[in-house]
Protein backbone atom coordinates (compact mmCIF):
# COMPACT_ATOMS: atom_id res chain seq x y z
CA UNK A 1 0.00 0.00 0.00
CA UNK A 2 1.28 2.96 -0.99
CA UNK A 3 1.39 5.90 1.23
CA UNK A 4 0.99 9.82 1.20
CA UNK A 5 3.90 11.49 1.56
CA UNK A 6 2.19 13.61 4.52
CA UNK A 7 0.93 10.17 5.85
CA UNK A 8 2.64 8.95 8.60
CA UNK A 9 2.36 6.11 11.53
CA UNK A 10 2.18 8.97 13.82
CA UNK A 11 -0.42 10.60 11.40
CA UNK A 12 -2.77 8.31 9.52
CA UNK A 13 -4.68 10.86 7.81
CA UNK A 14 -4.26 11.35 4.07
CA UNK A 15 -3.51 14.84 3.44
CA UNK A 16 -6.89 17.37 2.78
CA UNK A 17 -6.02 17.47 -1.31
CA UNK A 18 -5.89 13.80 -1.71
CA UNK A 19 -8.82 12.83 0.29
CA UNK A 20 -11.58 14.17 -3.10
CA UNK A 21 -10.50 11.49 -5.31
CA UNK A 22 -10.13 8.57 -3.02
CA UNK A 23 -12.69 6.11 -2.75
CA UNK A 24 -13.21 3.35 -0.99
CA UNK A 25 -13.14 -0.54 -1.61
CA UNK A 26 -15.59 -1.73 1.36
CA UNK A 27 -18.61 1.18 0.27
CA UNK A 28 -19.79 -1.49 -2.45
CA UNK A 29 -20.19 -4.17 -0.16
CA UNK A 30 -21.52 -1.58 3.22
CA UNK A 31 -23.74 0.84 4.13
CA UNK A 32 -23.45 2.95 7.13
CA UNK A 33 -26.12 1.18 8.86
CA UNK A 34 -23.77 -1.46 9.33
CA UNK A 35 -21.45 0.75 11.11
CA UNK A 36 -24.01 2.42 12.66
CA UNK A 37 -24.96 -0.96 14.47
CA UNK A 38 -21.81 -1.79 15.35
CA UNK A 39 -21.34 1.53 17.90
CA UNK A 40 -21.46 0.01 21.32
CA UNK A 41 -25.38 0.98 23.22
CA UNK A 42 -24.46 1.15 26.47
CA UNK A 43 -21.72 -0.20 28.98
CA UNK A 44 -20.29 0.09 32.30
CA UNK A 45 -17.30 2.10 32.71
CA UNK A 46 -15.06 0.49 35.25
CA UNK A 47 -16.01 2.41 38.77
CA UNK A 48 -16.34 5.93 36.92
CA UNK A 49 -20.22 4.98 36.08
CA UNK A 50 -21.72 3.75 32.57
CA UNK A 51 -21.71 5.22 29.13
CA UNK A 52 -25.06 5.48 26.76
CA UNK A 53 -25.91 5.77 23.49
CA UNK A 54 -28.10 9.00 22.74
CA UNK A 55 -29.57 9.55 19.60
CA UNK A 56 -28.24 10.62 15.92
CA UNK A 57 -27.20 14.30 15.47
CA UNK A 58 -28.40 15.28 12.27
CA UNK A 59 -25.62 17.79 11.07
CA UNK A 60 -21.69 18.22 11.85
CA UNK A 61 -20.99 20.34 14.39
CA UNK A 62 -18.12 22.48 14.25
CA UNK A 63 -15.18 21.51 15.60
CA UNK A 64 -13.96 24.84 16.87
CA UNK A 65 -14.48 25.15 20.64
CA UNK A 66 -13.84 21.15 20.52
CA UNK A 67 -10.78 18.55 21.44
CA UNK A 68 -10.77 15.27 19.72
CA UNK A 69 -8.93 12.16 19.99
CA UNK A 70 -8.26 10.13 16.67
CA UNK A 71 -8.33 5.93 16.34
CA UNK A 72 -8.11 4.23 13.10
CA UNK A 73 -9.43 0.72 12.55
CA UNK A 74 -7.41 -0.71 10.02
CA UNK A 75 -8.76 -3.18 8.01
CA UNK A 76 -11.47 -3.35 5.39
CA UNK A 77 -13.27 -1.34 5.90
CA UNK A 78 -10.70 1.32 7.55
CA UNK A 79 -12.83 3.61 9.50
CA UNK A 80 -12.03 6.95 11.60
CA UNK A 81 -13.38 6.97 15.08
CA UNK A 82 -13.07 10.53 16.56
CA UNK A 83 -14.31 11.43 20.56
CA UNK A 84 -15.18 14.75 20.30
CA UNK A 85 -15.06 16.58 24.00
CA UNK A 86 -15.41 19.43 25.69
CA UNK A 87 -11.71 20.99 25.69
CA UNK A 88 -12.06 20.94 29.76
CA UNK A 89 -12.64 17.36 29.40
CA UNK A 90 -9.95 15.13 31.13
CA UNK A 91 -7.83 13.68 27.57
CA UNK A 92 -6.84 10.32 29.67
CA UNK A 93 -10.25 9.07 30.75
CA UNK A 94 -11.82 9.96 27.61
CA UNK A 95 -9.08 7.98 25.79
CA UNK A 96 -10.10 5.34 27.48
CA UNK A 97 -13.52 5.56 27.04
CA UNK A 98 -12.71 5.66 22.92
CA UNK A 99 -10.30 2.96 23.33
CA UNK A 100 -13.42 0.61 24.59
CA UNK A 101 -16.00 2.44 21.86
CA UNK A 102 -13.37 1.61 19.38
CA UNK A 103 -12.62 -1.76 20.65
CA UNK A 104 -16.55 -3.19 20.65
CA UNK A 105 -16.76 -1.42 16.80
CA UNK A 106 -14.27 -3.83 15.50
CA UNK A 107 -15.44 -6.56 17.97
CA UNK A 108 -18.83 -6.48 16.29
CA UNK A 109 -17.60 -5.28 12.61
CA UNK A 110 -15.83 -9.11 12.96
CA UNK A 111 -19.01 -10.72 13.12
CA UNK A 112 -20.22 -12.12 9.83
CA UNK A 113 -23.31 -9.58 8.49
CA UNK A 114 -26.33 -11.77 8.38
CA UNK A 115 -28.17 -9.71 5.73
CA UNK A 116 -24.45 -8.59 3.65
CA UNK A 117 -22.38 -11.06 1.94
CA UNK A 118 -18.82 -10.86 3.47
CA UNK A 119 -17.00 -13.19 0.73
CA UNK A 120 -13.53 -11.34 0.02
CA UNK A 121 -14.38 -8.83 2.69
CA UNK A 122 -11.34 -8.91 5.67
CA UNK A 123 -12.72 -8.27 9.34
CA UNK A 124 -10.81 -5.22 11.14
CA UNK A 125 -8.10 -6.47 13.18
CA UNK A 126 -6.22 -3.40 14.71
CA UNK A 127 -7.18 -0.40 16.20
CA UNK A 128 -4.05 2.29 16.17
CA UNK A 129 -3.35 3.86 19.87
CA UNK A 130 -5.85 7.31 20.54
CA UNK A 131 -4.22 10.53 19.22
CA UNK A 132 -5.31 13.74 20.23
CA UNK A 133 -5.74 15.87 17.31
CA UNK A 134 -4.78 19.29 17.35
CA UNK A 135 -7.12 22.27 15.57
CA UNK A 136 -6.54 21.84 12.03
CA UNK A 137 -6.73 18.29 12.24
CA UNK A 138 -10.19 18.05 13.61
CA UNK A 139 -11.48 20.47 11.35
CA UNK A 140 -9.76 17.99 8.49
CA UNK A 141 -11.08 15.32 9.92
CA UNK A 142 -14.96 16.78 10.21
CA UNK A 143 -14.42 17.96 7.11
CA UNK A 144 -13.43 14.93 5.16
CA UNK A 145 -15.87 14.35 2.41
CA UNK A 146 -16.78 10.62 2.76
CA UNK A 147 -19.82 8.66 4.56
CA UNK A 148 -19.68 9.89 8.28
CA UNK A 149 -22.11 9.57 11.43
CA UNK A 150 -22.52 11.66 14.63
CA UNK A 151 -23.69 9.97 17.35
CA UNK A 152 -23.86 11.40 21.05
CA UNK A 153 -22.77 9.50 24.32
CA UNK A 154 -23.76 10.34 27.63
CA UNK A 155 -21.19 9.50 30.07
CA UNK A 156 -23.30 9.09 33.63
CA UNK A 157 -21.51 9.36 36.46
CA UNK A 158 -23.73 9.20 39.87
CA UNK A 159 -26.39 12.31 39.35
CA UNK A 160 -23.95 13.75 36.61
CA UNK A 161 -24.21 13.95 32.97
CA UNK A 162 -21.00 14.27 30.62
CA UNK A 163 -21.90 14.24 26.71
CA UNK A 164 -19.65 13.73 23.96
CA UNK A 165 -19.81 13.28 20.57
CA UNK A 166 -18.31 10.47 18.67
CA UNK A 167 -17.78 10.87 14.75
CA UNK A 168 -17.37 7.92 12.33
CA UNK A 169 -16.25 8.21 9.37
CA UNK A 170 -15.56 5.62 6.47
CA UNK A 171 -12.26 6.05 5.18
CA UNK A 172 -10.85 7.02 1.92
CA UNK A 173 -9.09 4.05 0.41
CA UNK A 174 -5.25 5.41 -0.30
CA UNK A 175 -4.58 2.61 -2.19
CA UNK A 176 -7.41 3.66 -4.85
CA UNK A 177 -6.31 7.00 -4.68
CA UNK A 178 -2.50 6.28 -5.51
CA UNK A 179 -3.15 3.43 -8.55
Amino acid sequence: MKKDKTQTEANPLPAQENLVSLTTTYSDHLDMSVLEGALPGSFDFYSWGSVQLQSALPKRESAREKSGIFYALQGDPKVFITVLLNPSSDLSLYSEMGNIIAAKMSLSLEKPQETKPTVGINPVRMITPPRVLNELELERMTAIDSPQLLREYHHVMGDRIQPFQVLIVLAPDEATGNA
